[in-house]
């Protein structure tokens, strides 16, 4: 997995993300929680270095991803067309995240819905086919932006991932411009799969 972050500081960076399980734990109930280890590298000669653990679990049809403080509903099971859930019912909405020197409540009013549950289609690491399609979060107000969607393919897991999370205070002289120049805080990061391993 390579992904890109775009915020109002910095240009684009690449980075190479590759999540590796490596073991198993139980939660207080006996249900199984997958350990997952995240390491990132900025080119593809350098090596990679562990950044962080993260767990997946499935609870009563939930599948759940717990990133440090947050542990978001990314997907209801079995999928169905049309089924919509609260993705941060788990956490505080209003928890707010860094991004530059600004903080923003960034996973505020996540409402999930799947688009499509079967569909090809064609990332730039090739054609995937039974994908499942996600919507996190699309909504805006004259202050804020949020969009995230997220691709899943039958055997491989994420392979696409779009999240776009803008703040502007800026509202009656900037109302026409696009948010990626009105904004004053805000985040793009775009994931896209390069290789996986199956087993």
């Amino acid at each position: 997995m390579t992904f890109t972050i775009q915020d109002k500081i910095e240009t684009p960076l690449p980075i190479f993300l590759r999540e590796t399980p490596v073991g198993v734990d139980q939660n207080s109930a006996g249900q199984d929680i997958t350990i997952i280890e995240q390491s990132t590298k900025v080119s593809t000669m350098a090596p990679y270095e562990i950044s962080q653990q993260v767990t997946d679990q499935v609870i009563g049809g939930q599948a759940i991803r717990t990133e440090g403080n947050t542990s978001q509903i990314k997907l209801y099971l079995p999928p169905e067309n049309d089924i919509s859930w609260i993705g941060n019912e788990r956490f505080d909405q209003n928890i707010l995240v860094t991004i530059g020197t600004d903080e923003i409540a960034y996973y505020k009013d996540l409402e999930s819905t799947y688009l499509s549950i079967d569909e090809e289609i064609t990332i730039e690491s090739g054609s995937y086919s039974d994908v499942l399609t996600v919507q996190h979060a699309h909504f805006e107000n004259k202050l804020e932006y949020r969009y995230n969607i997220e691709h899943y393919a039958l055997g491989i897991g994420l392979i696409y991932r779009e999240t776009r999370v803008f703040a502007t205070q800026c509202f009656v002289d900037c109302e026409t411009q696009e948010w990626e120049l009105k904004a004053e805080t805000g985040q793009i990061i775009i994931q896209s799969i390069v290789s996986h391993l199956n087993g």
